[in-house]
């Protein structure tokens, strides 16, 4: 439960979270790009009056960013958590509707908490994403044992392959109603949107898998199951991201733009992560810098609470340029998060598919 209050400092709000028990508990908050004071990176709440637990955060009016709850039976039960550990073990605010499960492939469950200066897409649900049911122009396509998602656009509009996309692909999650609603309102070709089946995410970041994967079974296979499409997008948000970056950069003749989200662009394989020098992909894409003429565009998006990887993306984005690409840099306010992605996307999309 989310109270909401004018801060005294200009542009922004306090926001004070509280969890509700019958029993004693150990509560801590987990807001995305925000400093825990736990030591498993939460902000502990605190007992206010019986049974109700409680912390206020200060906020930017502009922000859209998850949360979720850890709960302890005592402070004994307390421990140090990777965050892959609270990934998993995140609970929702039961008085948010606004609920995304299983970010990043992870167990645990978050509310989005979106002030009124954040940026939202008008053909963003407005019951947030609980719209439930399947659509005709929903379907699944088979290849190779994994499963594509099908949100049908026009045959003479662009494929927009989205990677890691299990989460968009839940129906419960508003991107399938949002792209629906898109299309509806759309001058130009509707763009036809797979969202790939990708459990097995370590393959992200192995550029030689994810050209096979998608030009010897994404592709065929919407061909077998006569999808049309005029151009090719590829879209992806952290590792997704990185793995667009890779396919824009080794497949520029048959990758026409690419959406990437928080991409992953640190990554050059090697530990512990340096994020402190551009990664394998902008390197790589800086090299080709004047040696090749190419017409690709590239939408390049980061939270403006995601730290080092904000000079990540913008170094991609200075790369991309440099090699001659029409590339589009923005930043949201917010961390790492779905909560943002989403509206984000359907921005990108209108800027490449107009």
């Amino acid at each position: 439960m989310t109270e909401l209050e004018p801060s005294s400092v200009v542009g922004h709000s306090d926001v004070t979270f509280r969890w509700l028990s019958d029993v004693p508990v150990v509560v801590s908050l987990h807001l995305t790009g925000f400093p825990g004071t736990t030591i498993h990176g939460g902000i502990e709440l605190t007992l206010t009056e019986p049974g109700v637990y409680a912390t206020t955060v200060r906020v930017l009016d502009d922000a859209c960013v998850s949360y979720g709850f850890l709960i302890f039976d005592s402070v004994e039960a307390q421990q140090e958590l990777s965050i892959y550990k609270v990934l998993d073990s995140l609970v929702e605010d039961p008085r948010n509707p606004d609920v995304i499960r299983r970010a990043f492939g992870m167990g645990g469950s978050t509310s989005v908490l979106q002030l009124p200066g954040s940026r939202r897409h008008p053909a963003w649900p407005e019951s947030r994403g609980q719209v439930g049911g399947d659509d005709e122009s929903v379907y699944v396509v088979d290849a190779s044992g994994r499963k594509l998602t099908v949100l049908r656009g026009d045959r003479d509009g662009p494929l927009v392959v989205m990677f890691d996309g299990d989460l968009w692909a839940d129906n419960q999650f508003g991107y399938r109603e949002a792209t629906a609603t898109r299309n509806k309102s759309a001058i130009g070709p509707s763009p036809t949107v797979v969202l790939v089946s990708t459990p097995d995410r370590a393959i992200l970041d192995k550029r030689t898998v994810m050209t096979q994967l998608l030009t010897d079974e994404i592709l065929p296979a919407l061909e077998r199951a006569d999808v049309g499409w005029s151009g090719i997008i590829v879209a992806g948000q952290s590792y997704g991201g990185l793995a667009a970056a890779g396919l824009l950069v080794d497949l520029p003749d048959l990758i026409d733009a690419a959406i990437i989200q928080s991409g992953s662009f640190w990554f050059d394989g090697t530990e512990p992560r340096d994020y402190g020098r551009p990664g394998t992909i902008t390197r790589a894409l800086a090299e080709l810098a004047g040696t090749r003429a190419v017409s690709n565009r590239v939408v390049v998006q980061v939270g403006t609470m995601e730290g080092a990887m904000v000079d990540q993306s913008r170094w991609f984005a200075d790369a991309a340029r440099g090699a001659g690409m029409d590339v589009h840099f923005d930043t949201y306010s917010g961390g790492h998060d779905y909560a943002w992605y989403r509206h984000g996307l359907l921005y990108a999309i209108d800027q490449l598919c107009p």
